[in-house]
């Protein structure tokens, strides 16, 4: 008779074992789906020939989305703009981009499984992460980005992120990476030393959604 409430434990407790595992497939088949149909919402929503590459823009805001984006036209570039983190994923799969510029707060993810995703699938590419303070976005420069902005922004420290990530051959800020704040020597450098980088084909590493899904989860 005192073996059965034991029994029971563990028939319980591997019951809900079982019931977590369910769940976790459950999310994975749906944000397999989710990644699936974003691809899909893209096409139909610019189309194939609608797509620019070059800088990819992922905020959720759409007014602010539109104000980056007029920024880097009006710097001679072109640009994609993405609302969360699966319709960033859509773009990521059917474009090349040389620039993803990403809130850390999106939707549906978050800049960091962004950030991420672009670099697995973009080796050469270059991310400035939109962080709440500058801890934040020394972490993000630790975990790949090249460079970071701190809300509210700067309209100039934006544009100097964005020249200097094209043009520069650098993998990141260095003045950020002292833990410094901006003051325009990188695109200054460029200017009177001509530290400039070619603009390559980037080349980009085919990456499953398997793959994806495990990234997702670290």
């Amino acid at each position: 008779m005192k073996k059965r409430p034991s029994t029971d434990n563990r028939l319980q407790a591997r019951i809900q074992e079982v019931e977590r595992d369910v769940n976790r497939a459950r999310e994975q088949l749906q944000r397999r789906v989710e990644y699936a149909c974003g691809a899909l919402d893209v096409w139909r929503k610019v189309g194939v020939t609608g797509l620019k590459g070059q800088v990819l823009i992922v905020d959720g805001d759409p007014e602010f989305r539109r104000e980056i984006l007029e920024m880097v036209l009006n710097a001679g570039y072109r640009g994609d703009e993405a609302k969360d983190a699966v319709e960033a994923t859509s773009y990521l799969q059917l474009a090349k981009y040389r620039l993803v510029i990403v809130d850390m707060y999106i939707q549906k993810g978050s800049g960091w499984r962004v950030m991420r995703r672009a670099l697995r699938r973009f080796p050469g590419i270059k991310v400035v992460i939109i962080v709440r303070n500058n801890e934040q976005g020394r972490q993000a420069m630790r975990m790949g980005a090249f460079s970071f902005l701190v809300r509210p922004i700067d309209g100039e420290q934006l544009r100097t992120c964005v020249l200097s990530a094209m043009k520069l051959k650098h993998r990141a800020c260095e003045v950020l990476l002292r833990g410094d704040p901006c003051d325009r020597s990188c695109v200054n450098h460029f200017l009177w030393e001509g530290d400039l980088g070619e603009e390559p084909e980037i080349e980009y590493v085919d990456t499953p959604l398997d793959d994806f899904d495990e990234a997702l989860q670290k």
